[in-house]
């Protein structure tokens, strides 16, 4: 049987319980909770492997809770993600939306990191932590990271 113009036009007789509240889609509270407890512990792509044909290729991503991530092809040919975050004092690692960077330097302070995220060179060390801090106690943050389902990039950064 169908229905009239009359009957689609009208608002069906249900609880109230059963409508979703409009709030839902603009109250900030709510987006940060679903941000914290569906996102952030979800696995999410990141981009395809295609995007990173060789070497030291990489491409810039921001997980749906708001993190900056690095998706790299180390000199291995294995894909890794880090946080695009300076260990040292939280400056962004990179701008570029993609590239290639056989050396990830902050502008910052100048520390330098491999595509495996191990520390390269802190500037001015033996001046300034006069050897209480060494290259090899600081990287770049790793997060879970697998190459699969058609070669998309899948991260995971809980």
């Amino acid at each position: 049987m169908s229905k009239t113009a009359a009957q689609w036009n009208t608002t069906p007789k249900f609880p109230t319980s059963h409508f979703v509240d409009s709030r839902i889609y603009t109250d900030e509270q709510i987006f940060a909770e679903e941000k914290e407890k569906l996102f952030k512990p979800a696995w999410v792509i990141a981009c395809h492997e295609s995007e990173l044909p060789a070497a030291y290729d990489y491409r810039l991503a921001t997980h749906p809770a708001g993190v900056p991530l690095i998706v790299i092809r180390g000199d291995d040919a294995k894909v890794r993600a880090f946080y695009n975050i300076c260990p040292h004092r939280g400056n962004t690692l990179l701008y570029d939306p993609s590239g290639n960077a056989k050396r990830i330097t902050c502008i910052f302070h100048q520390w330098a990191f491999d595509s495996c995220g191990n520390c390269l060179e802190i500037s001015r060390a033996e001046q300034g932590y006069q050897d209480r801090l060494k290259k090899e106690d600081v990287a770049m943050r790793e997060v879970r990271c697998e190459v699969a389902f058609g070669g998309f990039v899948w991260v995971n950064i809980t």
